[in-house]
């Protein structure tokens, strides 16, 4: 998976560098690398942010507060769902965006991250 972010990123794909690092971020975390997963994440929030990608933004703070409970640092974590969370609301105001988080990869998200706030932002 590192190969193919690699790739994306030579060839100057960033959309494409960003999903991929999600992806290898989330795999990194699966595997027990949370620090590992903390690294790409932090690349990959400033390009998301500098692309405008915000979903992708959304996903890597909920991402990143994961990989900061993992390292049983849950105070660097609110701040990272926090802001998934003010994001994926965010969406869900924009016009004809009322139904986005019916999707099930932001449905999940949202609602992790609403429980884990204790319903607030």
């Amino acid at each position: 998976m590192k190969k193919q972010v690699e790739e994306f990123d030579s060839l100057g794909l960033k959309a494409g560098w960003v999903q991929s690092s999600i992806y290898l971020a989330e795999a990194l975390l699966a595997t027990r690398k949370p620090t590992e997963a903390q690294q790409e994440l932090d690349r990959t929030i400033k390009v998301a942010e500098k692309l405008g990608l915000r979903v992708e933004q959304a996903r890597a703070h909920y991402l990143m507060g994961q990989v900061f409970d993992k390292l049983g640092k849950s105070n660097q974590a609110t701040p990272h769902y926090r802001e998934a969370l003010r994001i994926l609301e965010s969406l869900s105001k924009e016009d004809g965006a009322s139904h986005i988080l019916e999707r099930s990869d932001l449905r999940d998200i949202y609602g992790a991250v609403k429980s884990s706030q204790g319903g607030t932002t």
